[in-house]
């Protein structure tokens, strides 16, 4: 598919931030050492919807998120807020499960990097994403997310 000549544009191509991405890094390893992280997924391919999806249907477990705390730089006025939060694969970015008795802990290693909680895991089997308008975004059962990821777009 040749998006130029459907009429369309690329976007930008992400590109890690080299001032705070090791920092990131070395917070998130430190953080795994010490065994304060339960379960971890990158956002490289699909974003946070992918990457929660993904990490629903693997373990048979929910979450609830409310993506409202996800912070964005300034975006061009057609841009999505919600779409962007949810689909953006900008570098240096991971959902991340820490245990309520850990989360302190956690929220220290990453003082000096952006970090925002987002929701929590429960044992019901559906993903449920709210945007920024507390408008449910996403309501599907895990067997809904694993049928669509592993069908392929049919459209």
């Amino acid at each position: 598919f040749d998006l130029k000549r459907a009429g369309g544009s690329g976007g930008v191509v992400p590109a890690p931030d080299l001032q705070t991405a090791p920092v990131a890094m070395r917070a998130l390893a430190s953080a795994i050492a010490a065994g304060e992280v339960r379960a971890c997924h990158d956002l490289s391919e699909g974003g946070l919807a992918v990457a929660a999806a993904e990490s629903a249907f693997a373990g048979d477990l929910g979450a609830e998120l409310d993506i409202s705390a996800v912070s964005l730089g300034t975006l061009p006025a057609s841009y999505d807020p919600d779409a962007t939060r949810l689909f953006s694969e900008s570098c240096t970015r991971w959902i991340v499960e820490v245990s309520p008795e850990k989360e302190d802990a956690f929220r220290a290693r990453f003082k000096e990097t952006p970090l925002a909680h987002i929701g929590r895991v429960t044992e019901s089997p559906r993903l449920v994403i709210r945007g920024t308008d507390r408008a449910t975004l996403i309501d599907l059962s895990t067997d809904e997310l694993r049928a669509a990821h592993q069908s392929g777009f049919q459209g």
